[in-house]
């Protein structure tokens, strides 16, 4: 069997499997599964977001509904909107394992065991972090292929010095800013640790002049996205584990498995000199402070949890740069335990998939609050975050998050404003006990104006 057949039957896996993730409700799975879909229809209607993020997937999703509805105008563009997401979610992401066959043809240059390719393979694609991305994660996930691409096109320019590649590996660079800011950061990473090391001083200029533009790009496309960019060091960091990894057994799995990679990788380093290339010696120093970054245990749950998620690529890389310098016997038993892990998740998230972001009746429940919104445009309505999207998606109106604050402005600008505390239905899919998003506490000029066994609502007082 050739290499690039296991590919092609791992993709077909993989569109399958998040084939039946993304269509087992009719909704979207996922905390965050309205969020996606409220920013298209936006875009459809009013030809902007609904708020500020990086606009790429969210135009590309619209214009696809867009040319569906010209052909079919007797559909439902939101049913649409919601079909032609999951299938890009679905069919987009596999395509991640072309660039990751490109580094394996083009850069690591080895004989691979056939078990060994399938285990890496179906690592990149089916483990737990690029299944849990599935759905409600569609900028993170398709970013990511784009980053692949990119990690390619850069290795491959830092290995040859082909003008092409640096051009194409920075276009996609920049496709990935339009599409994800967290791969985007995670990116500027990748390529900042490759500049050090194999131009050493002479790559300051370099990472100055990308990292400013960089900033200034992400500051254009969402101004407060970009200046965390400079000032994310003051809320990234604790200096205690957060109780909620106990609740986590992926998070506690990614920290051994990059720990078990840093160790090789210094081992491979310092004690197999006189077999490691230079080339494939310079990949591994640039991949190690990558992985460390990625997988930094101080850092708060949320941040170290979304940047875990994104660890994979450059675990599964590094495990194909690593394989020359293994035996035969680690290479089998790193193959029979990938291909283990796969075969597990898999089998996990296949039995026990995402659900929707409330149960079916708490959903039923929230569309009765239709009859007391009289003028959706004119209405603001608070809800706790992962409730916030299908309160828009259902009602058409604006949403805010229970952090924000009501002033004179918001009380001037929209002739009702509600406040949508949930008391049941809510479906958990956050580590640990308890859910972590805050419901909104009504202010004392508000009544009580709806009450249900899953919601009370609030309208703030003219």
């Amino acid at each position: 069997m050739k290499y690039r057949t296991i590919y092609f039957i791992v993709f077909i896996l993989s569109v399958l499997v998040r084939g039946i993730l993304n269509f087992n409700i009719p909704l979207v799975p996922g905390s965050g599964g309205g969020y996606t879909i409220v920013q298209i229809r936006e875009v459809i209607e009013t030809g902007s977001l609904a708020l500020p993020d990086m606009p790429l997937l969210f135009y590309l999703n619209a214009f696809i509904v867009k040319i569906l509805i010209s052909l079919f105008p007797a559909a439902d563009p939101d049913h649409m909107i919601i079909v032609v997401s999951k299938i890009i979610d679905t069919a987009v992401f596999p395509i991640i394992l072309y660039p990751l066959y490109s580094i394996q043809r083009d850069l690591v240059n080895s004989e691979f065991l056939k078990s060994y390719l399938v285990g890496i393979a179906g690592f990149f694609v089916l483990s737990y972090a690029p299944i849990e991305l599935a759905s409600d994660a569609q900028k993170n996930s398709i970013a990511l292929v784009f980053m692949t691409f990119y990690i390619y096109y850069f290795l491959k320019y830092l290995k040859l010095s082909n003008l092409k590649d640096l051009i194409v590996g920075s276009l996609f660079l920049l496709i990935i800013c339009f599409t994800h800011f967290g791969v985007f950061v995670v990116s500027l990473v990748i390529l900042f640790s490759g500049l050090i090391i194999f131009f050493k001083g002479k790559a300051i200029a370099a990472i100055l002049v990308s990292g400013s533009f960089a900033v200034l790009l992400v500051m254009v496309l969402d101004p407060q996205r970009g200046m965390s960019m400079l000032t994310f060091w003051k809320h990234a960091f604790t200096i205690f584990f957060s109780p909620r990894l106990c609740y986590y057994p992926f998070g506690i799995f990614n920290y051994l498995f990059s720990f078990l990679l840093i160790w090789l990788i210094i081992r491979s380093l310092t004690k197999k000199k006189e077999e490691i290339t230079g080339f494939r010696k310079n990949l591994l120093l640039l991949f190690l402070p990558v992985i460390i970054i990625l997988s930094f245990p101080f850092y708060n749950f949320e941040f170290g949890r979304r940047l875990g998620l994104m660890s994979f690529v450059p675990q599964s890389i590094t495990l194909l740069l690593l394989y020359p310098g293994f035996s035969r016997r680690a290479r089998m038993s790193i193959s029979y335990i990938l291909i283990a892990i796969v075969t597990f998740t898999s089998f996990i998230k296949l039995t026990r998939p995402k659900p929707h972001a409330i149960t079916t009746e708490s959903y039923s429940d929230m569309q009765k609050l239709g009859k007391l919104i009289h003028h959706p445009d004119s209405t603001m309505i608070f809800a706790r975050h992962g409730l916030e999207w299908w309160v828009a998606w259902e009602h058409h109106v604006h949403i805010a998050q229970p952090h924000i604050q009501v002033d004179q402005g918001m009380k001037e600008r929209y002739d009702e404003i509600y406040f949508l505390v949930q008391e049941n239905g809510e479906n958990l899919m956050y580590p640990g006990k308890s859910s972590v998003f805050v419901e909104p506490d009504p202010p004392d000029d508000s009544d009580l104006i709806y009450q249900s066994e899953y919601f009370r609502v609030y309208q703030l007082k003219n």
